[in-house]
């Protein structure tokens, strides 16, 4: 009951802050709650951008424990993504990706490719605020590919393979 009370209020405050709740958002409450292997939650995401590039500090937190990523990038969304590789301890790559503004709704969208060592993936994300997008749609991509290790880590061999 106590779990199924922190999901609802995390689905509460997720649909107070994005417009539409997509399927991918409800996936990743339930594999962001604890369980054989929780995903990471974005906590906080700081970016601070010059001339030079940018730098971008994150707190990642999963179970009952927090992570800090810091690092720095050509632009404010390489930061963000090299701040998650950081925090996350994964070696994910930032492919591409594209940022849209909702003409007068106030909400950007955010879609990047990421590669991993060995697949590549994707993220999504629309936010009031462009940081915490871009953050999401990559914190989506390294929990979907670390859901996908664990997943295939516990498959049961297929006879005859």
């Amino acid at each position: 009951k106590d779990e199924l009370n922190t999901l609802y209020q995390r689905f509460t405050t997720l649909a107070d802050r994005k417009k539409n709740i997509t399927d991918d958002d409800l996936l990743d409450l339930l594999h962001t709650s604890e369980g054989d292997w929780a995903g990471f939650q974005l906590e906080s995401v700081e970016v601070k951008a010059n001339g030079a590039g940018a730098h971008s500090t994150v707190t990642l937190a999963r179970n009952d424990e927090t992570t800090v990523g810091a690092a720095s990038g050509s632009d404010p969304v390489a930061a963000i993504c090299s701040a998650i590789n950081a925090a996350a301890d994964t070696s994910a790559h930032l492919e591409s990706y594209r940022v849209n503004a909702h003409r007068g709704s106030g909400r950007v969208h955010v879609e990047l490719a990421v590669r991993f060592a060995d697949r590549s993936g994707s993220g999504r994300a629309e936010d009031s605020d462009m940081v915490h997008a871009a953050a999401s749609a990559y914190l989506k991509a390294v929990n979907h590919y670390r859901r996908h290790c664990y997943q295939s880590s516990r498959e049961e061999p297929v006879a005859g393979d």
